[in-house]
């Protein structure tokens, strides 16, 4: 199989170059293909233009007669994913069903944050992408999970986890307090907090307050598949021993981080 990397054009077997139109519009032009093998397509879809692009790549494909299937590290819209408000858009159901119509062999997703995404595609084969060979070894830590989303998501790794619950405002939904669930099995090992996605890390910086509320000396550090703001990795690296997350959502390893940081690359 051959890899149409569109992350990283040094690590495609498939190069290819981009144009704009005076109005803006990209255009992708996709060097020689070798129609005698699938193509692996790899990308990340952070933005309208992302999505937009492989959407150009699978439209070119299908043309050259070429089977072809997705990777896709970061999905666009993947927290929206119920209706929050009648006036507002289900925008994952929009960017799933524009995924569903590209006629894909398979469809890969890393950590795409819940299981709504299952019930969307009807076309493709489609399902959730790990790299847990490539994370710090989750044996050295105690594991927190912080919500009971994260606990449902991440069931499957085996570890007997701490968990926490959010009690929130019921008029305005903003998290009030963080308790955790089993303080009983707390003990003087390391924590790992482990989720799929921070943006800020407020909640995260809370629940590290009532960790040490309980245990004030306790190492703690922090593991997050999905990092998509810097002020994320400011916070969390000002409050946390450790800190690692992926280069899923952007290639954070290019930038300049605090010591205490390591950026997992998955791709």
């Amino acid at each position: 199989m051959q890899d149409l990397n569109l992350i990283k054009i040094e690590k495609s077997d498939i190069k290819y170059s981009f144009s704009r139109f005076p109005d803006g519009e990209v255009q992708i032009t996709l060097d020689s293909i070798n129609h005698k093998d699938k193509v692996h397509i790899i990308c990340r879809i952070t933005n309208a233009e992302e999505l937009f692009i492989l959407m150009q790549v699978c439209d070119i494909l299908k043309r050259h007669g070429v089977i072809y299937c997705i990777s896709i590290y970061y999905l666009m819209s993947m927290r929206m994913d119920r209706v929050m408000d009648f006036n507002r858009p289900f925008s994952l159901s929009i960017v799933c069903k524009i995924l569903d119509s590209l006629d894909a062999w398979y469809i890969d997703i890393f950590s795409p944050h819940s299981e709504v995404y299952t019930h969307i595609f009807k076309n493709n084969n489609v399902s959730e992408l790990d790299c847990i060979e490539k994370y710090p070894d989750l044996s050295k830590f105690q594991i927190l999970l912080p919500d009971a989303g994260a606990t449902e998501r991440f069931y499957f790794y085996n570890y007997e986890a701490i968990t926490c619950s959010k009690v929130r405002d019921l008029a305005t939904g903003k998290i009030t307090q963080i308790q955790i669930d089993n303080p009983e099995i707390l003990t003087d090992q390391p924590i790992l907090i482990f989720d799929d996605l921070c943006d800020g890390g407020r909640t995260f910086i809370e629940i590290a307050k009532v960790v040490r509320a309980i245990k004030p000396d306790i190492e703690l550090n922090i593991f997050v598949k999905h990092m998509v703001n810097p002020k994320g990795i400011e916070n969390l690296s000002s409050t946390f021993n450790h800190v690692w997350f992926t280069n899923s959502y952007k290639d954070w390893q290019n930038e300049i981080l605090p010591n205490n940081v390591t950026v997992i690359e998955v791709v």
